[in-house]
């Protein structure tokens, strides 16, 4: 087997895993909602359902998109600082 297909297998798995992940999620939230609000059959209960997970994805993705780039950004500084310290010897 090449080492593409390799990476595609994995990203198929880690794919897969990512699915299961998200329907746990909706599980966990879909019982935790229904604590304070039973959609069931009832639409505005689904809507409420839907705005709330939405509101949750969004916030989410936000935080994590910011905590990535802090991530980067500080890969960038100590790369250059580490370039300033070669430099110098």
């Amino acid at each position: 087997m090449t080492k593409e297909y390799i990476e595609k297998i994995i990203q198929f798995v880690s794919a897969a895993f990512a699915f299961v992940a998200g329907l746990a999620w909706n599980t966990a939230i879909q019982d935790l909602l229904n604590l304070y609000v039973s959609p069931g059959n009832n639409l505005l209960g689904k809507i409420i359902y839907a705005i709330t997970v939405t509101t949750i994805a969004v916030i989410v993705t936000v935080q994590l998109a910011r905590a990535q780039d802090r991530i980067i950004m500080q890969e960038e500084k100590l790369k250059e600082k580490l370039k300033k310290t070669l430099g110098k010897n």
